[in-house]
């Protein structure tokens, strides 16, 4: 039995070491829009700046989706040029029309996507989520954080990388 608890706990466990580091890069995964119609794309295309903020997330976690309604009122605060892209991705874990159903009930306005295969999730060993990730355009991870996270967690971070 109590091997049983230890391995339970080290699966629920992600230790610093399984999460990216600064000098990581990022897979240049395909990626499902959750907007239909919209075919399948790069993660490199999901960028409309030179950073992003990636929130990888599951359609059954409330706390991602407040993280993600969190981070977009971030955005609005910054004005008409934000410094950074928004990119949700949810887990290739639910079929895809499962998770465009639960983003959809969201209500958000950032665009959403869900992993193709276990690309994202798998590469980084992610097990909890949310888990939010800032990128540069050549997927070079520039920061990591485990949430819940703050807006002003957010925003010092922001200052660290851009200096706003």
């Amino acid at each position: 039995m109590r091997i049983l608890v230890l391995l339970s706990a080290m699966l629920a466990f992600c230790p610093s070491q399984c999460i990216a580091k600064a000098t990581d890069r990022l897979p240049d995964v395909e990626l499902l829009p959750l907007s239909s119609g919209e075919a399948p794309m790069r993660l490199s295309k999901a960028f409309q700046g030179d950073l992003a903020l990636i929130v990888l997330f599951s359609p059954g976690c409330p706390s991602c989706e407040a993280q993600i309604k969190g981070a977009e009122e971030l955005l609005e605060r910054l004005g008409p040029n934000p410094p950074f892209t928004l990119v949700p991705i949810a887990t290739s874990y639910y079929p895809v029309g499962f998770t465009q159903a639960v983003w959809d009930s969201w209500t958000v306005k950032s665009k959403g996507y869900a992993e193709k295969e276990e690309g994202l999730f798998k590469h980084l060993k992610v097990r909890n989520v949310p888990v939010l990730i800032w990128a540069s355009k050549d997927l070079a991870v520039k920061g990591m954080r485990r949430s819940p996270t703050s807006q002003g967690e957010l925003r010092q971070d922001l200052k660290k990388l851009t200096g706003l």
